[in-house]
């Protein structure tokens, strides 16, 4: 067995569900590119809650930078519509 080899674990309910409530159409393609994982594998992890712990890291990662942006876009709508008023 190779020794970069690592087991898929369960993901862990509170990270899986934090990842659905983010998820939307086009993140497998980009998490695809982003990690250098197969289409199929990033889908085992996303769909089947299946994958080493290498790959929890950097979905959860890419995932909070998506929570952030989205954040940051909330406070720049509210900043604009205070103007507006």
């Amino acid at each position: 067995m190779p020794h970069n080899f690592q087991h898929t674990t369960k993901v862990p309910a509170t990270i899986f569900n934090a990842w659905k409530r983010l998820q939307t159409r086009g993140d497998v393609a980009k998490l695809t590119e982003l990690t250098g994982h197969s289409k199929p594998t990033i889908i085992q992890a996303l769909k089947h809650r299946k994958a080493n712990q290498d790959l929890i890291l950097e979905i959860s990662k890419y995932f909070s930078k998506k929570e952030q942006q989205s954040i940051d876009m909330e406070k720049k709508a509210l900043k604009l519509l205070k103007q507006a008023s």
